[in-house]
Order: C-alpha cells, then sequence, then structure tokens
C-alpha cells in the first residue's frame, strides 16, 4: 500500500482487533488506543480484518487551540498514539489527552504546518519569519528546539514527500517532478529521494 496524505486531520479509535500506522517510524495501534493523523502528513495505515475503528477527520484551522495544539505535537514528531483511553465525552476531551506535554508556541505549530503544506517555491528562511510574524533568527532557534531538526530538514521532508506523491499521481517526468518540487540538480534529488523512501524516485514509482 502507497503512502498517502490529505488535507484533513483525523481522529481514529480502535474499538477492536489491531493496526499499524506508519510514519517517520511505524507504531502499534490496538483495541482501546487512540490515534491521530494531522493533515498533510506523509503516511500509511494498515488494519487487521475484523478490527473496528471510529473515525473523526476535522479541517485544523477551525479547531479550538487545544485540539490544534494536539495535532502539532504529532507533526512535530510526537507519538501519534495513546494506549488504552476512554471513548467518551466530546472530541476535545479526547485529544487532550495528547497535551500532558509542553507544546510549542501557536507560531511555531504554524510554521511547521505552513512548510508541510504543498507549495509553489519552497519556504525560504525570511518568507516563513514573515508569515508567522517572527524574526528569521527566532524562529530558527525555536524550530530546533522544539523539534530537533532545523528548518531546512523540515523543509527537506515536506519536498521530498510532495514529490512522493507526484511520482505515484502524476504523469510529470522524475526531472520534471524534481524541478516542480524545488531541485533544481536532478542528482542530486534521487540521492535525498532514495535516503527518504529508501528506493530511488523510479523505483517507488513502480512499486
Amino acid at each position: 500500500m502507497h503512502l498517502k496524505r490529505h488535507d484533513f486531520s483525523v481522529l481514529a479509535y480502535c474499538h477492536e482487533g489491531a493496526g499499524q500506522i506508519q510514519l517517520e517510524r511505524p507504531y502499534r495501534l490496538e483495541a482501546g488506543s487512540l490515534m491521530i493523523l494531522p493533515g498533510w502528513v506523509l503516511h500509511r495505515v494498515l488494519t487487521l480484518p475484523e478490527s473496528q475503528f471510529s473515525y473523526l477527520s476535522c479541517q485544523e484551522t477551525e479547531l479550538p487551540v487545544r485540539l490544534r495544539q494536539a495535532i502539532s505535537r504529532v507533526r512535530l514528531g510526537g507519538n501519534p498514539i495513546r494506549p488504552q483511553t476512554r471513548w467518551g465525552g466530546d472530541s476535545e476531551t479526547v485529544l487532550s489527552q495528547f497535551l500532558e506535554e509542553e507544546t510549542p508556541p501557536i507560531w511555531v505549530q504554524e510554521a511547521v504546518r505552513l512548510v508541510f503544506q504543498p507549495s509553489t517555491q519552497p519556504w525560504s528562511l525570511a518568507r516563513l519569519a514573515e508569515a508567522v510574524s517572527v524574526s528569521p533568527a527566532h524562529l530558527t532557534t525555536q524550530v530546533r528546539r522544539w523539534t530537533g531538526q532545523s528548518l531546512g530538514q523540515w523543509s527537506l521532508q515536506a519536498r521530498l514527500d510532495e514529490a512522493a506523491l507526484l511520482l505515484l499521481h502524476s504523469p510529470s517526468s522524475v526531472a520534471q517532478i524534481a524541478e516542480q518540487t524545488g531541485f533544481s540538480d536532478l542528482s542530486h534529488f534521487r540521492r535525498l529521494f532514495r535516503r527518504r523512501f529508501q528506493k530511488s524516485p523510479q523505483e517507488y514509482r513502480n512499486r
């Protein structure tokens, strides 16, 4: 099954059975567990036969602050699974279980969300800092503090994810897709793509 992504976030609760979600690494989902999938994040979900799930889809920008914080925690590298939760109350009550740790400032969450959204051009440091109304230096420091990665690493990941989707759903050539996602050097693009997906762009398209 191919990796995919969508422009909305999903909350899923496993009533019976089990499954697995693949983000940067695989996570096990068992009965009684809650899973959150942020919008725009590349993922794959596998479930066992006879498993029963409840799903809630939501547009992130329409949610209360606490719910956006929960989604951002996962997008910033947090565990998408909360085990042995109890399904009850409203969605905010359930999602609040993801807020046990300190949450990054709203503008950091917004910066990472913007980087992951498809764009006609890669986000530069200056452009992104202007979009979230902070200085480039402060943006750089805080993104690394909260994610453990530089802004450049986040941007690279988002561009490679976009290239992976285009390889599966676009008739464009590998060279055209590399250019569309901001890579001017085709050989460099191929090396970075293989490092992230363990396959060349052509192998990924043909699998």
